[in-house]
């Protein structure tokens, strides 16, 4: 029940303009210290994976390991995404927390 509500409150992220997707994006809304929350396909490729969590530390930027990128592109309108960055505290929170529970799940 989780993935599902993770999957909306980012459906929402989107429409309010509260989420960056792809590789370009992401990297200068870490680098802008805009990002909040770092969202990463779990079937991504392992040099993305492994160059965005290095980004991520090196920037104090939290990250989690989410979905495949298809279901990620769907929940935000688009094309498969390996990537997605939230901007929001409050957004990135709920997210935070709503993936937290379905790790327990």
């Amino acid at each position: 029940m989780s993935k599902e509500k993770v999957l909306t409150m980012m459906g929402f992220g989107e429409k309010s303009k509260k989420i960056v997707s792809g590789e370009m994006g992401c990297r200068i809304a870490i680098q802008k210290k805009k990002a909040k929350l770092l969202i990463i396909a779990e079937d991504a490729a392992e040099s993305t994976k492994k160059k965005f969590e290095e980004l991520a530390i090196h920037h104090q930027v939290p990250q989690m390991f989410f979905g495949q990128k298809e279901i990620l592109g769907a929940a935000i309108g688009k094309s498969s995404r390996s990537l997605i960055v939230i901007s929001d505290d409050g957004l990135a929170e709920t997210i935070e927390q709503l993936l937290e529970t379905s790790i327990k799940e």
